[in-house]
């Protein structure tokens, strides 16, 4: 049985995400609570354990560190940048 401390709402929206590698991917967040999400995208190269920025519309732009993978996607537990602050997209 799952146990969240935060409800989960279905959502579609796109994401862009980068690892700290530089790798960037396209996904869709499928889902997302206060504390975390979970991004439908080709895993591959994505580890349990790595920290992701998560770019969203409107440029809102998450950190979160991948708690969950699989062949569909990964969930992904939110974090804050040491200076407490959300991060901005860098340009490309």
């Amino acid at each position: 049985m799952e146990h969240r401390c935060f409800e989960r709402k279905k959502v579609l929206l796109d994401a862009v995400i980068r690892n700290r590698r530089g790798l960037v991917q396209e996904g869709k967040a499928r889902d997302i609570s206060s504390e975390g999400m979970y991004i439908e995208v080709v895993s591959q190269g994505i580890r349990k354990g790595s920290m992701l920025d998560i770019e969203l519309p409107d440029e809102c732009c998450l950190r979160g560190l991948v708690v969950h993978s699989d062949e569909d996607g990964v969930g992904v537990l939110f974090v804050l940048p040491v200076n407490g602050e959300m991060v901005r997209p860098t340009p490309s």
